[in-house]
């Protein structure tokens, strides 16, 4: 899993031609911090299939446009457009099925 900045979610995240899952997340986050491991697992049996980003809220603007009020949360993107959306502590066997 990659982190991003806001310079280039729209090549990397709009412009894909795979799905994209973005972790929004912070390194203050505790609740990020749990979530982050499994993520980073799915991340890697989707290699390929899926491409899996990370925004830092703390140092970008780009989370403001998806309107979500806590992190972590994970937003799917198909096609450049948001699909699915995953917040707090979210079941990663959830979010796999919504890859898929």
């Amino acid at each position: 899993m990659t982190t991003i900045v806001d310079s280039e979610f729209p090549e990397k995240v709009l412009r894909s031609t795979k799905p994209v899952a973005v972790l929004f997340s912070s390194e203050g986050c505790p609740s990020c911090q749990v979530s982050k491991p499994q993520i980073k697992a799915l991340a890697e049996r989707q290699e390929g299939k899926v491409s899996f980003y990370e925004m830092d809220v703390t140092q970008t603007e780009t989370w403001k446009e998806y309107n979500f009020m806590g992190i972590p949360t994970v937003i799917v993107f198909r096609g450049g457009n948001p699909v699915e959306r995953f917040s707090a502590l979210m079941r990663v066997d959830e979010l796999e099925k919504a890859l898929s």
